[in-house]
């Protein structure tokens, strides 16, 4: 199996209702996620360090403590650098604009949905990448990789050949042209089967024959796991490690 660069999200949760934390870790726990629960912005700063983490969950509004707003201001600019998304019962614009300007990537309403919830650490995920590796997916919808050729994916492929160990760098060369195409579309949007074929203009059954190879090949089926793979490759390809 391919040694992972990131084994899920490592999110911490910044939340001191406790109800609501705790369902929230288990949403993030049930989407193969690893939270951290802190009940307060202060055990945040005395305990951990932004950098630990590939997403914050932070709310906005806490009991006779420092609140989201204030949390996000006590990192000079540029900002925290780990992506952030805001949950509140209640927000507004000005404070919407500040938050996005001191690095949150989405701002949540409570109750919060899985799928808000999956959207949310997507978005996340796009900002973390584009941070560490120069692959900016927030414009066109992950334009960059879907445009890649296969002698550019042979190319991404020989610069983290240094970083990867050869067992775990084999199996991305292993899959063919429309397979990597078709791990692509699974790492970044898992879509159905159908609308992988009508994207690349094949059968569903044909899609079924290169999705089956590449879980052979990356021994997995999960999209998330997937995802992972992808992750760690750009960082390889980057000379980043995690």
């Amino acid at each position: 199996m391919i040694d992972h660069q990131i084994n899920s999200l490592r999110v911490a949760v910044i939340d001191d209702k406790e109800t609501a934390s705790s369902g929230l870790c288990r949403q993030l726990e049930s989407l193969g996620h690893k939270p951290v629960l802190f009940e307060s912005a202060e055990d945040f700063l005395a305990l951990a360090k932004p950098e630990a983490f590939d997403c914050i969950l932070l709310d906005l509004w806490f009991n006779g403590k420092m609140n989201g707003l204030e949390f996000l201001r006590h990192f000079p600019q540029p900002g925290i650098g780990t992506p952030v998304v805001m949950i509140s019962d209640a927000g507004d614009i000005d404070t919407a604009l500040e938050a996005g300007a001191r690095g949150v990537v989405a701002f949540l309403s409570k109750p919060i949905r899985m799928r808000q919830l999956e959207e949310a650490l997507g978005k996340a995920w796009e900002r973390e990448i584009a941070v560490q590796t120069g692959f900016d997916f927030s414009h066109g919808d992950f334009a960059c990789l879907y445009r890649m050729t296969f002698d550019e994916w042979k190319a991404l492929l020989g610069k983290a050949a240094t970083k990867l160990a050869p067992q775990h760098h084999q199996p991305f060369s292993e899959l063919t042209p429309a397979e990597v195409r078709v791990f692509i579309l699974l790492a970044c949007e898992n879509p159905s089967n159908q609308e992988i074929a009508n994207r690349l203009n094949v059968s569903v059954r044909t899609v079924e024959s290169h999705r089956a190879n590449v879980a052979d090949k990356l021994n997995t089926r999960n999209p998330l796991d997937m995802r992972d793979h992808l992750t760690g490759l750009l960082r390889a390809a980057n000379g980043l490690r995690r």
